[in-house]
């Protein structure tokens, strides 16, 4: 009988010293483990670098027109009406010739500034001059935006036509000794007064022009 009071008094006296939250639980029969905070770490945002390429900007949008005719002859209308506006945003009217127009509503739309204007000779851009009369003039990137200005014999005596320009279009790839264009008013022939805007690939001569824009301008 002591003996049973005795251990009766040693386990009441081990239960007053555990922690009340967990006496609590031995009284029922059970231990609950205390929770543990899950920390979770936030990934830093990845920063996005602007990726905006001019040249890829005149690229994407001549493709859209390769192959796009005059509609009616004489510089009239077109089977394509966004390639229209284009013209028109930039200042062309029906019956105006049109290479130098392209040019300039490429320009704007890239948002690259420039001081085109309807009249070719002003594609040539004199700040920032890549190749004339036959030479390099100084070293250019693929990704740079070039134009090709075309001068011909007969304007040689035209004051008012600098470099005798009568001709221009964008530049998609400079080679060995000829130059890939995209040409608004051009033809088969490759003349200056045609029924639509195409690729063409034209030598490197000293009747080429070849400027940059969104550099110097």
């Amino acid at each position: 009988m002591v003996k049973s009071i005795f251990i009766f008094i040693y386990l009441l006296l081990t239960v007053s010293c555990v922690r009340p939250d967990i006496q609590s639980n031995i009284t029922t029969g059970s231990i609950s483990v205390p929770e543990i905070p899950i920390v979770v770490e936030t990934p830093e945002p990845v920063v996005v670098e602007d990726t905006y390429s001019p040249y890829v900007c005149i690229m994407d949008k001549s493709e859209e027109f390769i192959g796009v005719r005059e509609k009616g002859g004489n510089n009239q209308n077109f089977t394509d009406k966004e390639l229209k506006q284009l013209l028109v945003n930039s200042g062309w009217k029906p019956g105006q010739a049109w290479c130098s127009f392209m040019v300039k509503g490429l320009l704007d739309h890239c948002d690259i500034p420039n001081k085109v204007t309807g009249w070719s000779p002003t594609s040539y851009n004199k700040k920032d001059v890549i190749y004339t009369d036959g030479k390099f003039k100084q070293k250019y990137k693929d990704d740079d935006v070039l134009v090709m200005s075309l001068s011909y014999n007969k304007f040689k005596n035209d004051r008012s036509r600098y470099k005798a320009i009568g001709h221009t279009g964008v530049i998609e790839e400079v080679r060995g000794t000829s130059v890939v264009t995209r040409e608004g008013n051009t033809g088969d022939d490759g003349g200056r007064d045609g029924d639509g805007f195409y690729k063409k690939v034209r030598p490197l001569t000293k009747n080429l022009h070849i400027t940059r824009y969104g550099i110097k301008n």
